[in-house]
């Protein structure tokens, strides 16, 4: 049998799980489950073929294999510019191939405009096989909604044998600028560009360019103005063995997962290698073995691991990372089998129903990762798995093992009732081999349940996110630059005994130093002059140096207009964010943002959903305003129209601002803001509660950077809607009904106060950020402000809520209330007035805490600041 004809009959059954692992489970009551398991499925796809080892070397064989879910679906393949159309139908159960003409091989470091376009009239899923003798490897190709505009590079590395690494971007249907931040030398139509340059190319629809280099790419940034499709790998790496062509197509920053579990091969003699690409400054704690160790990453920086067949890797991360297997080649008895390429999916991703299936000609291999309380659930062919050694993942409840299916073609039902688990495919005969990540899919139409998302139980390090030891912030324009005193504050809060911290504005003599200490939050005054007024650039930002982690909440003041922002560490910076502005009722005054270089120079672009006029020039809705900020550097922009979806890109990370000068809507105008996370931090489930005290309505607004689809649940109303890369919606929030929101990518979900009256007070608008459920923790510090009636609006699990406190007291006079369709409740705790720092926790269970407080003429909102547990 022919190599094409085993990858058939492999991943015919592997996309067969896509169809089966909608099955429904019991839920333990306490859990609630998001939609993981989401694949690969879509209705157009566009892909390519990147070279495999010399291009005159051997006659290829480039095929896609094509599964069907929908009877009689009708799927179009076509070579862009060629002539080239082919007519296949695919039906579920069963894989159509089609192969590809070779004229269609990318060469060298050039422009295509032979890339291949898949369309169907029902959902299917790809596999992409480019084969030549001894020299293949396979890659699923994601469907355009999958897409994103920010990709990091990573190219395995083996021996030195002058072969090139190589990645190709590839254009969907509109015309692109791509930006290439190089870490390698590359040489493209005849002009040298370093490692550390940018490159930019312009990209027609369908068109798409390869780029090839001796020097390791890995860390290459790719950013675009439009969705691209990304593939990386190498023309022919060595490292145990011969060389062998690898290729995966990446996924774009948005969706990248934050813990992984990566288990070796067990018939690896020497060592495999594990890639990690971080897109922001992000903090990995990974344990190998009995070896517990950190890192901080920077934006751009891949870090490689060895994997051993003793030492599974744990990855936790504080932001979103790319994780990446390399299988370097190996010795098994007398089979010298060679490396393949593949992607490593979360934690979060994993399944409870897979098909599997052996190859002929292989010895194949399911490696399992499941909770070790609950390896004994999991049955193969509905019969218990035999002869099975399970072997802990140390410092997680997680174990892992290697079940051999034998030799030879079958096919097999991998699956746990109850409980997801990770499982990968591998297989393993004289110089060739095959492995990938089983994903589990959901069909269009298909999920009609409530939806859920997945339990927190494992580590997390988000609850140190808002702690850090340096900070850039500013002071966005409040109502009119005229109007009344300022009164501009850093709460600053200690969790090491006598932390010495610096507070400065930038090129201006302002300084003052203070000692921190846990249990008490200072207060430091800012000069009203920092205040950044109409689109102008500043130089006066804010730097916050302490020599231990502290955390920050930022209080913007005038007389009866005001809010507060929590202020993220530069850890925590991005390159990506996108604007969301609250409208209210026209009142011709500005909706605005502000983008703050940290210490290096930065471009930045705007992409603008309104007109902006800055330095005397309009820019209208739907152009790009390039700005250069120096370092320390902020610029402020500012529009009547609404700026929500606007997307800013820069070169090194910045810090961004968003709100308006004074939104009105219910009651009078007041100043609003919200620090931004980047695109990177998103999460994809959230939980937003009601003010119990709203007469009216409030509004929920949530952003995507991509192709995303959204289920989301108010009271008994069920709702689906798919975003586009820069949409914000917007919801309605009123009490008794919260929101439960659930994407399958990550989202910016906003909470704009609209100002209403409770009693006697008539308050004014304000605007926070809603935290995802994976970012609960179990201790907050909160703060009330003085002249304010605060209060505590906290999100827990209905069966742990009663074991939270307050300063070690238990809450009293409270009502829960549930958040149908998930295992949460909520409610609202009041503070009292007055200024005060007061500590929420629970000793086991993490849940959410928003800070609000309302006052005659003014509001203000924030999450609570999350306390390390370490």
């Amino acid at each position: 049998m022919g190599f094409a004809n085993l990858i058939l009959y492999h991943w015919a059954w592997i996309f067969m799980l896509w169809s089966v692992s909608d099955i429904s489970v019991a839920v333990p009551s306490e859990e609630i489950l998001d939609p993981p398991c989401s694949g690969p499925q879509g209705t157009e796809f566009i892909t390519v073929f990147i070279q495999n080892f010399m291009p005159r070397y051997g006659s290829a064989d480039f095929r896609l294999f094509i599964t069907g879910y929908t009877p009689d679906t009708l799927v179009t393949v076509s070579v862009n510019k060629a002539g080239v159309r082919f007519n296949v139908e695919a039906n579920p159960g069963e894989t159509t191939e089609v192969q590809i003409p070779e004229f269609v091989e990318l060469t060298g470091s050039k422009i295509s405009d032979h890339t291949v376009i898949v369309r169907a009239n029902h959902e299917i899923s790809i596999l992409s096989l480019n084969y030549k003798i001894h020299t293949a490897d396979t890659t699923v190709v994601y469907p355009v909604e999958q897409l994103g505009t920010e990709y990091y590079v990573v190219t395995p590395v083996g021996d030195t044998e002058g072969l090139e690494k190589q990645f190709a971007v590839v254009a969907w249907q509109d015309p692109t600028v791509v930006e290439v931040y190089l870490k390698g030398a590359v040489t493209f139509q005849e002009e040298t560009y370093r490692a550390g340059s940018k490159l930019v190319i312009s990209l027609g629809a369908y068109q798409a360019v390869q780029l090839q280099s001796h020097d390791d790419l890995s860390g290459t940034r790719i950013v675009s103005q439009h969705p691209v499709a990304v593939y990386s790998g190498h023309v022919c790496v060595k490292k145990h063995t011969k060389c062998d062509y690898v290729v995966e197509q990446l996924l774009p920053v948005a969706v990248w997962g934050t813990t992984f579990i990566v288990p070796p091969l067990s018939f690896q003699p020497k060592s495999d290698l594990v890639y990690v690409a971080a897109s922001q400054h992000t903090r990995i704690d990974y344990q190998s073995g009995r070896e517990k160790s950190r890192k901080n990453l920077v934006a751009g920086q891949v870090v490689t691991f060895e994997i051993k067949i003793s030492q599974p890797l744990y990855i936790s991360a504080s932001a979103g990372i790319q994780v990446l297997f390399f299988s370097t080649g190996g010795a098994k008895g007398k089979i010298a089998y060679d490396p393949f390429f593949l992607m490593i999916r979360g934690i979060s991703g994993y399944c409870q129903t897979y098909n599997i299936h052996g190859q002929e000609l292989f010895e194949n291999y399911a490696v399992i990762v499941a909770k070790t309380s609950e390896t004994a659930d999991i049955i193969i062919d509905e019969e218990p798995l035999h002869m099975t050694l399970w072997r802990p993942v140390p410092g997680i409840p997680y174990s892992w093992t290697t079940y051999s299916l034998g030799s030879g073609l079958s096919d097999h039902t991998i699956e746990n009732p109850i409980s997801p688990f990770g499982l990968l495919s591998v297989g393993i005969k004289d110089k060739a081999g095959y492995g990938s990540s089983a994903i589990g899919g959901r069909l269009t139409g298909i999920s009609s349940t409530t939806p859920t998302i997945k339990p927190i139980d494992l580590p997390s390090t988000s609850c140190s996110d808002l702690q850090g030891t340096e900070f850039i912030t500013v002071f966005m324009q409040n109502h009119l630059p005229s109007y009344g005193s300022a009164d501009f504050r850093l709460f600053i809060t200690g969790y090491t005994p006598g932390t010495s911290v610096t507070v400065s504005v930038n090129k201006a003599e302002f300084t003052n130093t203070i000692t921190a200490n846990p249990e008490e939050t200072k207060s430091v005054a800012i000069p009203a002059f920092v205040e950044l007024a109409g689109s102008k650039t500043s130089y006066h930002s804010i730097i916050v140096r302490a020599d231990y982690e502290i955390s920050i909440l930022s209080l913007n003041y005038k007389s009866y207009t005001a809010d507060t922002t929590v202020v993220y560490p530069v850890r925590s910076l991005g390159t990506e964010y996108y604007v969301v502005t609250p409208v209210g009722k026209p009142d011709g005054l500005e909706k605005q943002f502000a983008v703050v270089a940290w210490q290096d120079p930065t471009v930045v672009e705007v992409y603008l959903k309104g007109a902006v006029t800055f330095q005397e020039k309009t820019y209208r809705a739907g152009s790009k305003l390039v700005i250069s900020l120096g370092a320390y550097q902020a610029v402020q922009l500012q529009s009547r129209d609404d700026l929500s979806g606007t997307r800013i890109v820069s070169w090194h990370p910045v810090a961004v601002y968003c709100g308006h000068i004074c939104a009105l809507k219910h009651t009078k105008c007041d100043y609003v803001v919200e620090q931004l996370l980047p695109v990177s931090g998103w999460g994809t489930t959230f939980i937003v509660p009601p003010l119990s005290f709203q007469p009216k309505f409030d509004q929920v607004y949530v952003a995507a950077s991509q192709y995303t689809h959204i289920d989301y649940l108010s009271g008994k109303v069920r709702t689906t809607k798919d975003l586009v890369a820069g949409q914000v919606l917007t919801l309605e929030i009123k009490v008794p009904n919260p929101w439960f929101i659930s994407a399958s990518a990550g989202i910016q979900v906003l909470f704009f106060c609209t100002g209403g009256t409770k009693g006697q007070i008539k308050y004014d608008p304000f605007l926070l950020t809603i935290p995802d459920v994976s970012g609960y923790c179990q201790t907050y510090n909160i703060h009330g402000q003085d002249l304010y009636e605060n209060f505590a609006l906290i999100t827990a699990k209905t069966s742990e809520f009663g074991g939270i406190t307050i300063d070690k007291e238990p809450l009293r006079n409270i009502a829960w209330r549930p958040v149908p369709g998930t295992a949460f409740s909520w409610a609202e705790y009041r503070l009292g007035k007055g200024f005060k720092r007061e500590t929420m926790e629970h000793p086991s269970s993490p849940f959410g805490l928003l800070s609000i407080g309302i006052a005659a003429g003014s509001g203000f909102g924030s999450q609570a600041i999350g306390a390390s547990s370490e």
